[in-house]
């Protein structure tokens, strides 16, 4: 698998950098804090992901727990989920969370974290540079890493590519977070009748198979480079419905779901920088290693503390 792609598949499941909404009147966002939420529909598995929370640690001995007191209809259908979305598992248990955004003009800063890592994301459109930290919640591993100019998007997210897709714009409206949203729907052409090979989607060339995207004029299109799926929109993206496979009714939904106008503080704005800080053009095979390793699970320890590799 080429290293870029290997990235952007990797990043297409964190919740790096959304600016998200709940806003009491219908004005232009410009400074505030915004949380995001990110779900995945009807999934049992997705919903246990949501009980388990951060702050109290142990985050997969939290999930032990709570997989542990599944009824037995609910293991079967839990087993069954896992067998119907195979390799998109990983994308299901890498999922942030939480997430909490700050905007300030062309600023945007994340702070996530998931079942296995903690993430932060800063972007300043402005100088078109970015910078992440990433670290395994349990053991050692982290990594800093800067990223600029056209590697703006590309480390923040998976490209969907507009030519790969027939576009469909509807008159479709509905309030996200206080905004006024249209609709748009992304079908990946040339599908098979089967579907799109999950594998393919999300190993070597990750393109879903649909996504629903709404958008609010209100929101600042600089803001969709902050989105884990990038999509050239004019408006800004509030909420992504994704359909990865035809076959698999699967989808994850990436919403704005509170928005706060308000002044945001520097420490809300500034990430953890412990360094080294690698370059995304020049060192883009250790960052692919250090990725993989924090958010599928390495760099975590044993019961004994010892760091397992």
């Amino acid at each position: 698998m080429h290293v870029k792609q290997f990235l952007g598949t990797v990043t297409l499941f964190l919740s790096s950098m959304f600016c998200v909404g709940q806003s009491t009147a219908a004005k232009p966002f410009r400074e505030g804090a915004i949380k995001v939420d990110i779900t995945t529909p009807g999934s049992l598995i997705g919903g246990l992901l949501q009980q388990v929370d951060p702050t109290k640690g142990n985050t997969q001995q939290q999930l032990m727990e709570l997989s542990a007191g599944l009824s037995e209809a609910d293991r079967k259908r839990f087993q069954k989920e896992a067998e119907e979305t195979g390799i998109l598992l990983l994308a299901i248990v890498n999922l942030p969370l939480k997430s909490m955004i700050y905007c300030k003009g062309e600023n945007s800063t994340a702070k996530f974290d998931a079942l296995n890592y903690h993430g932060e994301n800063t972007v300043d459109m402005t100088k078109k540079e970015g910078k992440m930290y990433m670290k395994a919640s349990a053991g050692t591993e982290q990594v800093n890493i800067l990223y600029t100019g056209e590697n703006l998007y590309r480390m923040s997210a998976t490209v969907l590519n507009n030519e790969d897709y027939t576009i469909t714009r509807t008159a479709e409206t509905i309030t996200v977070a206080g905004y006024p949203c249209t609709k748009a729907v992304y079908t990946l052409k040339g599908a098979p009748a089967g579907g799109p090979d999950r594998a393919s989607m999300v190993g070597v060339d990750p393109k879903p198979y649909q996504v629903e995207v709404w958008t609010s004029t209100l929101m600042p299109g600089s803001l969709n480079f902050m989105h884990p799926l990038y999509i050239e929109e004019n408006a800004g993206i509030m909420k992504l419905l994704v359909q990865f496979d035809r076959k698999t009714p699967f989808k994850l939904l990436y919403q704005f779901s509170q928005v706060e106008s308000r002044a945001v503080t520097t420490a809300e704005m500034a990430i953890q920088e412990p360094g080294p800080v690698y370059d995304y053009e020049k060192d883009m095979m250790t960052i692919a290693g250090k990725l993989l390793k924090i958010t599928f699970g390495g760099g975590m320890q044993s019961e004994s503390g010892e760091e397992e590799n």
